[in-house]
C-alpha cells in the first residue's frame, strides 16, 4: 500500500447525517456592539467544540429588528492549497424599512467605524461575526423607491474576514428570558439595548 502523501493534524474525525426537513431560511435579529479587540478572550467555548460558545464575559449589544424575508447572513469559505491559507468571509446583508432622522447619525457611525455582530437566524441559531478583526460596512444605499410598493429605507452590507466561525449554544426560542442568548451558561452577562425608533 502506498504511503499517504500528506499527514494532517486537521484530519476529519466525524461523520454527518442527513437532517430532517425542519428548518427555514432567513434571519430575525442582529445585535451590534462597538468593536472590542479583546472579545475573543471573553469567550468560553465547549470542551468538545472550539467553535461553540457557552459563556461570554460582560458585554452590551444593540438590537436591530428585521422584517421576514429581507436580510441574510452568509459565510463564504476561501481556501488556497498553494498558500496553505483558509479564512471565512462573513457577509451580513441588512434591509431597514423606513427613513428616520435618527438613521443618519446611526448609519454614519456604523459606516465609519467597526463593530462585532451577533446574528440570529430563523431557527434560533446565533452566530458571532467579526470575532477578532471586526466587521465594516462595505456597501449599501438609501433609497426612496419609484413605485408605491418599492423599498423606502436603507440597505447595508457588513463584511468580516475571520479565521473561524463561531456559534452560540442554541436558544430555547423566542419568548425565553435573555433570548437569544439564553443558551449561554451566563446569559445575564449580555445586556441588550432594544431599538427605540422608528415608530
Amino acid at each position: 500500500m502506498a504511503n499517504k502523501l500528506y499527514n494532517f493534524a486537521c484530519d476529519i474525525n466525524a461523520g454527518r447525517l442527513v437532517g430532517c426537513k425542519d428548518v427555514i431560511g432567513g434571519i430575525k435579529k442582529v445585535f451590534l456592539m462597538p468593536y472590542d479587540e479583546t472579545l475573543v478572550s471573553k469567550l468560553t467555548t465547549s470542551g468538545s467544540n472550539d467553535y461553540l460558545i457557552e459563556e461570554i464575559a460582560s458585554i452590551t449589544v444593540y438590537q436591530f429588528d428585521l422584517r421576514t424575508n429581507t436580510s441574510s447572513y452568509t459565510s463564504n469559505i476561501t481556501s488556497d492549497d498553494a498558500n496553505g491559507t483558509t479564512y471565512f468571509e462573513q457577509v451580513l446583508e441588512l434591509q431597514l424599512q423606513k427613513i428616520a432622522p435618527l438613521d443618519f447619525p446611526t448609519i454614519t457611525n456604523l459606516a465609519q467605524g467597526r463593530v462585532q455582530a451577533f446574528v440570529t437566524d430563523a431557527n434560533d441559531n446565533t452566530f458571532l461575526m467579526g470575532t477578532i478583526f471586526g466587521c465594516t460596512v462595505t456597501g449599501g444605499s438609501m433609497q426612496t423607491g419609484t413605485a408605491k410598493a418599492d423599498l423606502s429605507g436603507f440597505t447595508i452590507t457588513l463584511t468580516a474576514q475571520e479565521e473561524f466561525n463561531y456559534i452560540l449554544d442554541k436558544s430555547a426560542g423566542q419568548g425565553t428570558q435573555y433570548y437569544p442568548f439564553d443558551g449561554l451558561d451566563n446569559a445575564d452577562n449580555v445586556t441588550v439595548t432594544t431599538g427605540s425608533y422608528p415608530a
